[in-house]
């Protein structure tokens, strides 16, 4: 069953999605991405924990001894910010009112990400090739009109106002009538204002780290 919906008497969010089959198989395509990611990073971890520890019981020297540093809390961030999708896609799932607005919010993620990706691949290209390459599609013009003209305009775009005016704009404000749905179907005003409460911290969260983001470039 992937239905997903919570309900009590019919009276908590019934699941008017339940044949919408292709909305729910996003869901757990995009899961199914970010755990295979998740499992990633975690064996990329305690395989840099162990390296590193055996380059100290045996004092391997290297160029520069805060690179691995760096590289496990950047692991460490990358781990804790795929937790955190996990956990709003199981909850966003759940109910079947916040499901659509839970796919908006990682298909403007998802489609920002495709051209952040491929700027990194032009850019790794271009360092790693020591000699002048004959290829125009990495050179430094191309890299700095996919970045300016590309890149910059569709992060701002998806991840600056996509997600604060519109996803944030819909929890916060006009969610109200399913909370109070929500409220009195388990009969406890606590939970409403907690899931209200998650949804919004979660939201200033991921503006917080897109706007940490946008300053790196």
């Amino acid at each position: 069953d992937l239905s997903g919906a919570l309900f009590l008497d019919k009276m908590i969010d019934l699941d008017f999605d339940k044949s919408n089959t292709k909305l729910r198989y996003f869901f757990i395509f995009e899961a199914s991405f970010y755990l295979q990611n998740l499992a990633f990073r975690l064996v990329s971890l305690v395989s840099r924990w162990y390296f590193q520890g055996v380059s100290t019981k045996h004092k391997i020297s290297t160029d520069d001894a805060t690179q691995p540093t760096l590289a496990i809390f950047s692991l460490i961030s990358h781990i804790l910010e795929d937790v955190l999708r996990l956990t709003v896609m199981l909850v966003a799932f759940l109910f079947s009112s916040s499901r659509r607005l839970g796919a908006i919010g990682m298909f403007t993620l998802n489609f920002s990400s495709i051209f952040l990706n491929l700027l990194q691949i032009f850019m790794t290209t271009k360092s790693s090739n020591k000699t002048s390459s004959s290829h125009w599609y990495i050179g430094p013009n191309m890299i700095l009109l996919l970045h300016r003209c590309v890149a910059v305009p569709v992060f701002i775009y998806c991840r600056l106002f996509v997600m604060p005016f519109v996803v944030w704009h819909s929890i916060a404000f006009e969610s109200k009538g399913w909370l109070i749905q929500l409220e009195r179907g388990f009969n406890s005003r606590v939970f409403a204002t907690a899931l209200y409460s998650f949804g919004n911290i979660v939201m200033a969260i991921t503006l917080l780290l897109q706007t940490v983001y946008f300053r790196r470039f």
